[in-house]
């Protein structure tokens, strides 16, 4: 109804035969966990007016895949289905269906709390140049994700933030100064199977760090402290590998379609 202004708390949890949601304009905040475990929405349109709700209004939607904003919305912006601040500076949600390879916008500097938490289908994140802060449980329980690359401009890795990432077998990271991690950043993570690769001459600082001396195979690559430190070759780098993973999932997927 148009007199509507709150979604309350659980409003519609556990609504299993809920597909799709249009929020009527007027209608300024969703409340926590408000369309938790509705398994089967895949979207939902929000209005202009909505200026506050938390990624747990969606936790459990697992056939999610779009979120969209009106235009006019001052606080939030969606992208392909992905819901940002209105600057574009922070990613707010990631609809639950999202795949590798995911590209992030040049202006994301912070990923939101658990924005990407529970992304089942996502295998390989490249974190974008420019990247500040990661909050708390942002890529929790994603199931499938092996490699992580992060950043030099990152600064700071929240509480649990790849926590029950068990799948995660690399991490590639540009910087030599380990970034901030809050409480088990890597809880879940098995330390002395994933790989971590670092600059030159920094083994020994992020076995040291809180957070990353969980991890015992730590290798020290010169193509990290190369290719960041020398602008062209970062970009040339980051280009290459953006169309490695896009051919290598197109082959998979034709794969896929020969083979059915």
């Amino acid at each position: 109804p148009k007199e509507i202004v709150h979604i309350g708390n659980y409003a519609f949890d556990g609504c299993e035969n809920l597909t799709a949601v249009e929020v009527n304009e007027g209608c300024t905040d969703i409340g926590d966990h408000s369309f938790a475990r509705c398994s089967r929405l895949k979207s939902i349109q929000l209005p202009s007016s909505i200026n506050n709700m938390n990624y747990n209004a969606f936790d459990g939607c697992v056939q999610l895949d779009s979120i969209e904003v009106s235009k006019d919305n001052s606080v939030y912006a969606s992208q392909d289905g992905v819901l940002y601040s209105k600057d574009g500076k922070k990613l707010e949600i990631c609809p639950k269906t999202k795949r590798s390879p995911f590209f992030f916008p040049d202006t994301v500097n912070e990923i939101s709390e658990g924005a990407f938490s529970g992304c089942f289908m996502l295998k390989t994140i490249i974190l974008p140049q420019g990247l500040k802060s990661i909050h708390s449980n942002a890529f929790s329980n994603c199931e499938q994700l092996k490699f992580v690359s992060i950043p030099k401009s990152l600064e700071h890795i929240g509480s649990f933030a790849f926590s029950n990432c068990h799948a995660l077998s690399k991490i590639w990271v540009y910087n030599s100064e380990p970034p901030k991690c809050g409480v088990s950043a890597f809880a879940g993570v098995d330390g002395k199977t994933c790989q971590l690769q670092v600059p030159i001459d920094s083994e020994i600082t992020f076995k040291s760090e809180y957070g990353w001396d969980i991890f015992s195979n730590v290798t020290e690559s010169l193509n990290l402290t190369l290719c960041y430190n020398i602008t062209p070759l970062r970009s040339l780098y980051l280009s290459l590998k953006k169309l490695y993973i896009n051919t290598f999932q197109s082959d998979k997927s034709d794969k896929r379609g020969h083979l059915a």
